[in-house]
């Protein structure tokens, strides 16, 4: 049902997209014929998800790390408190990692 040329789509959980994954995205789908572009899946929190639920890491933590960097002024400052889940594969022209937050393709 799309009219646009390209979709893109949010996966699952509760992802944020910069304007800098947006321009990415729009970049790589340009590289290509048949484009499919993805970006890794991560977690904003001390350590990956399960180590940091552990030591009570919670959305009460992670909304003062949020506040902290002043993020919708800035959305780089969201690597600031970002980390690359381990799930996904740091590569880039390589195969799609098998765990990916956004993607986005020709409808």
């Amino acid at each position: 049902m799309a009219t646009v040329d390209y979709v893109a789509a949010i996966v699952f959980g509760a992802p944020m997209a910069t304007l800098g994954v947006v321009w990415s995205t729009i970049k790589a789908l340009e590289m290509d014929v048949e484009p499919f572009a993805s970006a890794l899946s991560g977690h904003l929190e001390p350590d990956v998800q399960h180590k940091s639920m552990n030591v009570g890491y919670d959305q009460t933590e992670e909304d003062i790390l949020l506040e902290a960097i002043d993020w919708p002024v800035d959305g780089c400052k969201l690597f600031e408190i970002y980390i690359i889940a381990p799930s996904s594969k740091k590569d880039f022209f390589g195969d799609v990692s098998p765990e990916c937050s956004w993607f986005a393709m020709p409808r």
